[in-house]
């Protein structure tokens, strides 16, 4: 089965009520398409902050972790060294007490076979991975009587989509298969890059809105923080400009 790299992870301490984010270090990072943490990425203070409170000392959760991360199974080598990096599976041991796990391994590029080594060639200047595809699907050209086998429905696209109807694919999104959105305007027209309205067109989805929503919300690339001001601009000009269409179409009346 595939493993996913870390890279900007995201972290969870049993002890501690807030989440944290993994730093790697320029000095001690892997790149592979991402730059990728490796098992050594242990020190708190310099790999992550504090946890927020500590439910053992009823203070600040600042891990005591001297050992290095844990392997949750067959490790993943890479680099012409063959490093050990860090896997969603690994985890951290405080002493304090609790364990440190990886929630969002927060590399959106690549899996790494667990049973392969990924070399990288010194002084090369590009790295052989595997190619992506952003989605094996297409979106109806026209709105569907009914949602497909394989859709759900979007819901409520007032704030980013116009208003539009949407649908979403129910298949979970992966790194090197993208969760499509498509919208379609009031005559029922696809939304896309050509469309009077193109930025409130259905943005593909690297993490599941409703499985993965701190995800979908914080590292998405079509999600609220990368693409959401835009679209909600564009849900704005798009009530304004009908406003004005129904009240010139009422004054011709």
């Amino acid at each position: 089965m595939p493993r996913q790299v870390c890279s900007g992870a995201m972290l969870r301490c049993s002890l501690g009520s807030n989440l944290s984010f993994l730093t790697v270090q320029p000095h001690n990072r892997v790149i592979a398409t991402n730059p990728a943490a490796n098992i050594h990425d242990n020190k708190p203070g310099v790999n992550f902050p504090p946890f927020g409170v500590c439910v053992n000392i009823g203070g600040p959760c600042v891990p005591v972790t001297p050992l290095p991360w844990k392997l949750g199974g067959k490790p993943v080598k890479i680099g012409s060294g063959g490093i050990l990096t860090l896997t969603e599976a690994d985890t951290l041991i405080c002493q304090v007490g609790g364990v440190i796990k990886v929630i969002d391994p927060g590399q959106n590029c690549v899996y790494i076979n667990t049973y392969a080594n990924v070399y990288i060639k010194q002084n090369a200047k590009s790295v052989e991975t595997t190619k992506t595809q952003e989605t094996t699907k297409q979106c109806p050209k026209s709105l569907p009587d009914q949602v497909p086998e394989g859709w759900r429905s979007y819901g409520d696209g007032s704030v980013f989509h116009c208003g539009y109807t949407g649908i979403v694919e129910t298949e979970i999104p992966t790194p090197d298969h993208l969760q499509l959105e498509c919208f379609y305007d009031e005559s029922g027209q696809l939304v896309d890059e050509n469309h009077e309205f193109a930025g409130c067109r259905g943005t593909p989805n690297q993490y599941d809105a409703h499985e993965s929503p701190i995800s979908h919300t914080f590292l998405d690339s079509g999600g609220i923080i990368r693409s959401g001001l835009p679209a909600f601009l564009e849900s704005r000009r798009h009530d304004l400009v009908s406003l004005w269409r129904k009240l010139k179409n009422w004054t011709l009346d």
